[in-house]
C-alpha cells in the first residue's frame, strides 16, 4: 500500500511528509520511504533525529542499523559526514555485536565501511583499540563465550582484520595496515589477508610494497604459521614475474630446501609465470628448466599435474584476483596462443613425465593429458608401442591409455599410414605365444593377458571407427585379412570391420564372400549370424542407416532372393522392418511364407514361431484380404 501511495513521482516528497507527520513516524522504516527521504534535502533533519541515538532499530524480527542496508549500499554519498559517523557507531558498537543479527547480514554490512570516507579515522581507531590490541585478542581467545558491546565476535576475525586495508588511505597508512596484517596472519585468515595485501599493493609504490612483502616472505616466522598461510603469501610472487632475480633469491632456494609437498606444488605454479620472460638471463632460464625437470619426476602427484594445461584449466585453487581465470594460467595461455614456448615445454617436461621413475599414477596422468598435438610424434608412438607389448605391472596399467593416444594420432593424421597400425598389431600378436609360456597360468589361475590384450586392442580400434573419416575407415579394411591370417578365432573382429565399412549391399556381399572363402563352413555360418546384428549399426555414415523403409525391405529381399542369405537378414527384418507402420505388408507376408516353406530347418523353425506385431484393426490392401484372413493366427 505504501509503494502504491508513493508511486506518483511528482507528489512523493509531500506524501512522505504526510506519512511521517500525519500517520506514524515508524513508517520511516519502510525501504521506499527511506530511499525518498535520503534523496530529499528537506528530510535531512529527520534522518539526523533517527540516527542520533546511535542505536539500531527493530521492526519485528528485522534489525536495521539506522537505515536499511540496501539504502546504505546505494546512497552513502548522499549522507553528511555527521550522519556517516552515526551509521559507523551503530554498526561497530551495536549491530555487529548483537547475537540476534545473522552472520550474513553482518558480513554484508561490513562492505559499506570502505565507502564511509568521513569515518575512516574514527573507524581505524576503533579497530586498533578493539581488535588489534593484543590484550583484546587474548581476552577473546581465553573467553570464547565472552560477547560484550566492545568485542566483535571471533567468527568475523578473519574478515574484520582485513577491512582497514581496503580503505582509500594514503600510502603511509596503507603500509601501516600491511604491517599490521603481517602480525595477524594465520591459517584461518590467510586467504583474506593475501587478497587484502594484493589490494594494498595496487595503491602504493611498487618498490615500497615489494620491499615490505619480501621481508614477510623471508621472515623465519612465516613457515611457523602453517602451510596454508605460507602458500597464500607465496602466491603473491606471481605479481612480480617480470623480475627474474626473484627466481635466484627466493624461488630456487626454497625449492632446493625441499619444503612440504604442497609448497612445492605452489612453487611450480608460480615458477611457470617466470618461464619465457625476456628479462631472464641464461642462468635464470637454466635454473627454471632445471626445477621444472625435477618437478616432472616428483613423487607428489599434484606437482606433476600442475605441469599440464588440463589441470590448470580445471583446478579451483585460489589465485590473486588479478590472476584468476583460466586464461591467466601460463600453460593455458601458451596453448591458446600457439606459443612456440608451449611446444618446447611439452617436449621437455611433459614427455619426461611419461617415464616417471617411481609413480605409475603420474605416468597414467601424463598419458591421459599430454598435449600430443605439440609433442614429438615419433617419440610418443615409440613409448606407446613399448607399453603395449610390456606384460608387467607397468604395462598392464598404462598400455590402454597409450594405445588410445595412438588411435588419436592416426585419426588426426599425425600417423598417416594404416600400415603403421598394422605393423604394430602384428608385433603384439607375434609375442602372444612367448608371453603365454612366460607369464600366463601363474598360480594356477590360467590367466591369458597376452591374448586378452590383442582382443582389447582390436575392440578399441573398432569402437573408434565412427570417429574416423570415410577414407580412413576404408583403409582399415586392410586389417581384416591380417587378423584372419594371424588367428581365425579373431575373425569376428575382421567381420565387424568389414561390415561397418561396407558402402552398399554389393560391397557387403563381397566382404561376406571373403569371410566365407577364408573360414571353415560351420564357423562361418555362426559368425554370419553374429554379424547380422551389425545391420542395425546406427552410425550416421553407415549406408543402411540412410535408407527409408522401402529401401531396407528391398535390401533384405536382395540378400534373400539373390544371395540366398535369409538368416543373415532375419533379425533385421523382424525387429526393424516388419513392425514399421509404413512397410509394405504384402511383401512382408510373402517373405514369411517363403521362410515357412524353406528347406533350411533353422529358418523354418524361427519363422513358424514368429508373429508380426501388427494391429488387428489396421487394414491391408483389399486384393490380399483372403490370404491375410487365412494366415490371421500367425500374423495377429
Amino acid at each position: 500500500m505504501i509503494d502504491l501511495f508513493l508511486k506518483n513521482r511528482s507528489t512523493r516528497f509531500e506524501r512522505v511528509n504526510h506519512l511521517f507527520n500525519k500517520i506514524d513516524k515508524v513508517l520511516f522504516m519502510h525501504k521506499t520511504v527511506q530511499r525518498i527521504a535520503v534523496c530529499s534535502q528537506q528530510h535531512r533533519q529527520l534522518i539526523d533525529t533517527l540516527l542520533q541515538d546511535d542505536k539500531f532499530h527493530e521492526i519485528g524480527y528485522y534489525k536495521v542499523p539506522g537505515l536499511d542496508t540496501d539504502i546504505l549500499n546505494s546512497s552513502l554519498h548522499r549522507l553528511t559526514g555527521k550522519q556517516q559517523e552515526h551509521i559507523a557507531n551503530i554498526i561497530l558498537n551495536d549491530y555487529l555485536v548483537d547475537a540476534g543479527v545473522s552472520k550474513l547480514r553482518k558480513l554484508k554490512l561490513l562492505r559499506i565501511f570502505r565507502r564511509l570516507t568521513h569515518t575512516y579515522n574514527k573507524t581505524l581507531e576503533w579497530f586498533h583499540a578493539k581488535f588489534y590490541s593484543s590484550s583484546t585478542v587474548e581476552e577473546i581467545e581465553e573467553n570464547p563465550g565472552l560477547r560484550t558491546r566492545y568485542f566483535v565476535p571471533k567468527t568475523f576475525d578473519k574478515v574484520i582484520v582485513c577491512l582497514p586495508g581496503t580503505f582509500a588511505l594514503d600510502e603511509e597508512s596503507l603500509l601501516k595496515q600491511f604491517h599490521l596484517l603481517k602480525t595477524k596472519l594465520n591459517a584461518s585468515n590467510a586467504m583474506f589477508v593475501a587478497d587484502t595485501m594484493l589490494s594494498i599493493s595496487r595503491r602504493i609504490n611498487e618498490e615500497l610494497f615489494l620491499k615490505s612483502y619480501l621481508e614477510l616472505l623471508r621472515d623465519e616466522q612465516l613457515p611457523k604459521l602453517g602451510i596454508t598461510a605460507y602458500k597464500e603469501v607465496l602466491r603473491l610472487l606471481i605479481l612480480y614475474s617480470s623480475d627474474p632475480t626473484l627466481v635466484e633469491t627466493d624461488i630456487k632456494p626454497l625449492w632446493d630446501s625441499h619444503p612440504h609437498q604442497d609448497l612445492r606444488a605452489c612453487l611450480i605454479l608460480i615458477l611457470l609465470h617466470f618461464v619465457g620472460n625476456h628479462n631472464n638471463s641464461d642462468d635464470i632460464d637454466k635454473a627454471i628448466w632445471q626445477i621444472l625437470e625435477q618437478a616432472a619426476e616428483d613423487d607428489y602427484l599434484i606437482i606433476v599435474q600442475s605441469l599440464f594445461a588440463f589441470h590448470q584449466e580445471h583446478r579451483r585453487r585460489r589465485l590473486p584476483r588479478s590472476k584468476r581465470g583460466t586464461s591467466c594460467w601460463p600453460l593455458t595461455r601458451w596453448k591458446n596462443l600457439s606459443n612456440p614456448l608451449y611446444e618446447e615445454f611439452v617436449n621437455r617436461i611433459q614427455l619426461k613425465v611419461l617415464d616417471h621413475p617411481t609413480s605409475l599414477n603420474a605416468r597414467s596422468w601424463a598419458w591421459e593429458n599430454i598435449e600430443y598435438e605439440h609433442c614429438d610424434i615419433n617419440e610418443v608412438f615409440d613409448k606407446a608401442q613399448k607399453l603395449c607389448i610390456q606384460f608387467d605391472e607397468t604395462g598392464n596399467k598404462l598400455w590402454e591409455q597409450a594405445f588410445n593416444k595412438i588411435i588419436l594420432l592416426y585419426r588426426e593424421n599425425r600417423i598417416s599410414s594404416i600400415n603403421t597400425l598394422i605393423d604394430f598389431v602384428k608385433k603384439v600378436a607375434s609375442l602372444r605365444e612367448d608371453i603365454d609360456l612366460q607369464e600366463n597360468a601363474i598360480d594356477c589361475r590360467h590367466d591369458l593377458p597376452a591374448y586378452r590384450r590383442l582382443d582389447t586392442i582390436l575392440g578399441i580400434l573398432i569402437n573408434s571407427l565412427e570417429s574416423f573419416n570415410n577414407e580412413k575407415q576404408l583403409a582399415l579394411r586392410a586389417f581384416a585379412p591380417i587378423i584372419i591370417q594371424l588367428d581365425k578365432t579373431l575373425a569376428s573382429y575382421a567381420g565387424e570391420i568389414l561390415m561397418k565399412t561396407a558402402q552398399n549391399k554389393e560391397d557387403m556381399e563381397n566382404q561376406i564372400k571373403f569371410l566365407q572363402e577364408n573360414l571353415p563352413e560351420n564357423f562361418f555360418e555362426d559368425l554370419l549370424m553374429d554379424l547380422s546384428d551389425l545391420l542395425r549399426y546406427e552410425s550416421t555414415d553407415y549406408f543402411i542407416s540412410k535408407m527409408d523403409i522401402d529401401e531396407k525391405l528391398a535390401f533384405a529381399e536382395w540378400f534373400i532372393n539373390e544371395k540366398n542369405r535369409p538368416l543373415f537378414v532375419y533379425d533385421f527384418l523382424t525387429e526393424y522392418v516388419f513392425n514399421h507402420k509404413d512397410v509394405n505388408r504384402q511383401q512382408c507376408q510373402q517373405i514369411i511364407r517363403s521362410w515357412r516353406q524353406s528347406e533350411n530347418l533353422r529358418l523354418k523353425q524361427k519363422s513358424m514361431s514368429y508373429c508380426v506385431p501388427w494391429d488387428k484393426n489396421t487394414p491391408i490392401d483389399d486384393k490380399d484380404n483372403d490370404s491375410f484372413m487365412f494366415d490371421y493366427d500367425i500374423f495377429a
